[in-house]
C-alpha cells in the first residue's frame, strides 16, 4: 500500500505506452505466491503467461494469469493478497 510507511522512498519513472501495449500491475502476492514445495511463482512466470496470452482481452488475460497462479500454487494457502490489474492501451 503506497503511503503506508511514512519515510519510504520510491523511484519515479516515465514510460511511453503505445496503442496495443499491455500494462500489468500486480501486488507482490502474485510473484511471491508459493507452491507446495515453497517455490515462488516469480516474475519470469508472470512474463511468460502474459506474453503467451497477450492476444486475449484484458479481462480474459487477468483470468488466465490468476488461474495460472492458482494452478501453480496447487491449493497452498497464500499469506498475502494476490491482486492484479491489466489494461490494454
Amino acid at each position: 500500500m503506497l503511503g503506508l510507511f511514512p519515510h519510504a522512498q520510491y523511484e519515479e519513472e516515465t514510460l511511453q505506452l503505445d496503442s496495443g501495449d499491455v500494462l500489468v500491475v500486480f501486488s507482490d502476492g502474485v510473484s511471491e505466491a508459493i507452491d507446495v514445495h515453497g517455490e515462488e511463482f516469480g516474475d519470469d512466470r508472470i512474463v511468460s503467461c502474459i506474453s503467451a496470452n497477450r492476444h486475449l482481452d484484458p479481462a480474459a488475460l487477468l483470468d488466465c494469469l490468476l488461474a495460472t497462479v492458482r494452478q501453480f500454487s496447487e491449493g497452498t494457502v497464500q499469506r498475502d493478497d494476490v491482486t492484479a490489474m491489466i489494461v490494454r492501451v
